[in-house]
């Protein structure tokens, strides 16, 4: 404490009242040297000359600077921030409280009662004179453990570090001692630990060492692990002036046993096989994992060693095949046949690793072993799926294909006959779509009761199958067959008490009697089933190039579709699309009506297959078109732009004049924006002629069309052309999206689909969405494009102008409305 020239203690009294002043300077008169300040401004600067105050007396309510400001600036400053300071104030307990909060030691409330004044004052003044005291005797060990490697404090008995050094301030990440003593000594501790370190803090100022461990956290939040050691501080006079702690940062000791800890449980709960051998090979350890997998146990392979047949595999030339690469490079991996102990086998996958110390010299082994045979069943499931349909469980179309060139081999070499038949289900559209399954599976039951043990039977459609009877002698056994297939499946078929008839229409062709290309088997075999369906159903035709064609020109319904084309009577519909993500109409799909003078409106399902494969199917697609584009010239010179997806089929996709005449077609409309028309090709379409589909597609982009794959999953379902093929979209059948949400196997197709559809960057259209539980889970599913009676049925030209126009879509799926051009 520094004394004024007359030996007093110095009272700074800063107070705007002159009244106040001389009732606080006639208390301390006597026993103390008085400075008085009647502003804030003036306070500060008298503070900073000597003698400085011992304690300053200051009133809260003044002009320019209030108390609590220049008792702020005061703490503020390293020279005056230990000089006690007490309010005297006539303001409530709020304002008391808030001068507590900045650092102020007392208040003395108005009107001043002398007795209390007196024996406060004194007090903070004997307490001032005793920190100054506490503080120069600790200078000399403040300077000579600053630089100690351990973390060095000391607390007070009244909860304020006396004394950090340097590495106890940067783990609380602290600038000073003043920055320190702006925080609770508590707030450094993790909150699990403070109970602990107060019972710790306690007992070593009644005189009691104490040792733990603290988790401390600094103030920006850094985190360190102190082993700590609390003992008592003593003054001169051996009484307890606080607590002096010494810590040592475990942090990187801690890490490191967790980190142990937590290898151990790896080590322990990994399912997979572990093994640690020394550098000679002998194993040292084993994990609990080894023997689930290998059969073998702990006690049984210690000390042996480390070699392929310690996993059940005893091949000794496999064996050296490990070492080899091991010593070379450090690794070996690779796919082994397992032998368990009790001589079950099971396909694994073992990684040999060698392990280096921290100077980088080898230590040990490391061999992991794991079963394969969860991977083995997603592989074999997977397979399912790419070769077989989902419904049935029958080979797929792109099976069929490995299944005909393997019995054209053996037919071939038997010197026998191969009949291929191509089955359609009269009737089968026609069952409701609840039954529509089940009746499908009794179908293949019956098929598949007929089958000899070599024959074949596959799925290539909806409603279409191909059967191969193999090692044939004559043509008389493919008939038995077909009369006894053909009668099983006529039988009525019992669903939930409900009857359902469906008969088959065939067409068959025999090998090596007609043709030697596989393609080209299969497409008239299908022929032979058309004429079949148009020759009354229920029956089968054998494929005859000169019937086949004599069938096609004298029919009625092919000329009277000719007759249709050339007097106008057929109209486009239109149905429409909507993105999925944000509900607005992005465009929709061109459909194809009959206006029949005698049957009404027909769907295309009444006459595209008896035109299928003839010179109308290409008429009536060129047709489509050039309406389609006239149409959507029209609407977009009335502020509508939208995209009209056009189907075109297999036939007219291959004229080697297509995309020549569509290039025609559209430079009518060069107002037409890029991007506006797309071209959907049936899945099955594709893959007929896929050079030329390539070309088709190459060849439309450069025209700015874009093109979707229909019906997709239905046919060959090939990974291969889904990585050829240079496709915008792709449309999920609406069989698959109808069941989705009833049918595991449609579901499960649904979601196949998109996420294939995504892995190729192909946006996905899901067609015949008639629900809002099925638009709402093909959104779930990241579906892009709904399509179906949900949002809108087929519509002539000009009603569906005026739906989009009304708008009430929109406010059915909370969507905004969608600009036109003009806007």
């Amino acid at each position: 404490m520094i004394f004024s020239d007359t030996g007093k203690p110095v009272v700074l009294i800063v107070d705007d009242e002159p009244i106040n002043i001389e009732v606080l300077a006639a208390l301390l008169n006597r026993d103390y040297q008085v400075k008085v300040a009647t502003n804030g401004a003036t306070a500060l600067e008298i503070a900073m000359h000597n003698p400085k105050p011992d304690l300053i007396l200051l009133d809260i309510m003044m002009p320019s600077l209030d108390g609590f400001e220049v008792c702020k600036q005061f703490k503020a400053n390293p020279e005056t921030k230990d000089i006690p300071v007490i309010f005297v104030t006539a303001a409530g307990p709020q304002s008391e409280s808030t001068g507590l909060d900045l650092g102020a030691v007392d208040y003395i409330t108005k009107p001043i009662n002398r007795l209390i004044t007196q024996l406060r004052i004194k007090t903070h003044i004997e307490l001032g004179r005793s920190r100054k005291r506490i503080s120069q005797n600790l200078g000399f060990l403040s300077s000579m453990m600053d630089n100690a490697p351990l973390a060095v404090s000391v607390l007070s008995r009244d909860n304020q570090w006396l004394l950090l050094n340097k590495v106890s301030l940067a783990l609380q990440q602290c600038q000073s001692l003043h920055q320190a003593n702006q925080q609770n000594p508590l707030l450094f501790i993790d909150e699990p630990d403070r109970d602990s370190y107060i019972l710790a803090n306690q007992a070593a100022l009644t005189g009691k060492n104490q040792q733990l461990q603290i988790h401390m956290v600094g103030i920006k939040g850094a985190q360190h692990w102190l082993e700590v050691r609390l003992s008592p501080f003593y003054d001169a006079n051996g009484n307890v002036m606080g607590v002096l702690s010494l810590g040592v940062d475990i942090t990187e000791s801690k890490q490191a046993q967790t980190r142990l800890r937590l290898l151990s449980k790896v080590f322990d709960s990994s399912l997979e096989g572990i093994v640690i051998a020394d550098l000679q090979g002998n194993i040292v350890d084993v994990n609990p994992g080894f023997k689930k997998v290998t059969g073998y146990s702990r006690q049984e392979v210690l000390d042996n060693k480390m070699g392929l047949q310690n996993f059940g595999v005893h091949n000794q030339g496999f064996d050296a095949n490990l070492w080899q690469p091991l010593n070379d490079i450090g690794q070996w991996q690779g796919e082994i046949v397992n032998h368990k102990k009790n001589g079950d086998i099971l396909p694994g996958w073992l990684s040999v690793t060698l392990i280096n110390d921290e100077q980088g010299n080898p230590e040990h082994y490391l061999g992991i072993f794991s079963g394969m045979k969860l991977l083995k069943k997603h592989q074999q499931d997977l397979e399912q799926c790419v070769h077989y349909d989902m419904l049935t469980g029958l080979p797929n179309r792109l099976l069929l294909d490995e299944q005909l060139k393997q019995a054209l081999a053996d037919t071939d070499s038997e010197q026998s006959l191969l009949a291929i038949c191509y089955f359609y289900l009269d009737g089968f559209t026609l069952i409701n779509d609840t039954a529509r399954d089940a009746v499908l599976i009794k179908c293949v039951q019956r098929i598949s009761q007929v089958l000899g043990e070599t024959d074949a039977v596959a799925r290539v459609g909806r409603d279409e199958f191909v059967i191969l009877l193999r090692g044939l002698d004559n043509i008389q056994e493919c008939t038995v067959f077909l009369e006894k297939i053909l009668e099983s499946i006529a039988k009525d078929i019992r669903i939930n008490n409900d009857i359902y008839r469906v008969t088959s229409s065939v067409g068959v062709i025999l090998y090596p009697y007609d043709n030697n290309d596989l393609h080209m088997l299969l497409r008239q075999a299908y022929q032979a089933m058309c004429t079949a369906k148009m020759s009354g159903k229920n029956c089968y035709q054998f494929f005859d190039v000169e019937a086949d064609q004599r069938i096609r020109s004298i029919n009625y319904e092919l000329q009277y579709i000719g007759q249709a084309i050339e007097q106008g009577e057929f109209e486009l519909f239109y149905q429409p699309k909507i993105n999925i993500h944000n509900h607005t109409v992005i465009g929709a799909e061109v459909l194809i009506r009959w206006q029949h003078p005698e049957r009404g409106l027909l769907s295309p399902g009444y006459f595209l297959p008896q035109i299928h494969q003839t010179d109308l199917d290409i008429i009536l697609s060129e047709w489509v078109i050039a309406a389609a584009l006239a149409q959507q010239g029209q609407w977009y010179k009335q502020g509508l732009e939208l995209e009209l997806s056009i189907n075109v089929p297999a036939s007219h996709l291959q004229d080697p004049e297509f995309m020549m005449h569509f290039q025609q077609q559209l430079a009518e409309y060069p107002e037409l924006p890029r991007g506006t028309i797309q071209i959907e090709i049936l899945e099955t379409a594709a893959l007929e002629d896929l050079d030329t589909a390539l070309k088709v597609i190459e060849a439309g982009h450069l025209l700015g069309l874009r093109f979707a794959l229909d019906d997709f999953g239905t046919g060959y379902s090939s990974l291969a052309y889904l990585c050829k093929l240079p496709i915008d979209s792709i449309k999920i059948d609406q069989s698959f999206v109808r069941d989705m949400l009833d049918d595991d196997a449609s579901y499960a197709m649904v979601v196949s689909i998109i996420a294939l559809a995504k892995t190729f960057s192909h946006e996905v259209v899901a067609e015949g969405v008639e629900t809002a539980e099925q638009y709402s889970a093909l959104a779930k599913m990241g579906c892009d494009i709904a399509q179906g009676y949900l949002i809108a049925i087929p519509m002539p030209a000009n009603e569906f102008y005026t739906w989009f126009q009304e708008d009430a879509w929109r406010h059915h799926f909370g969507a905004q409305p969608m600009m036109h051009k003009s806007a």
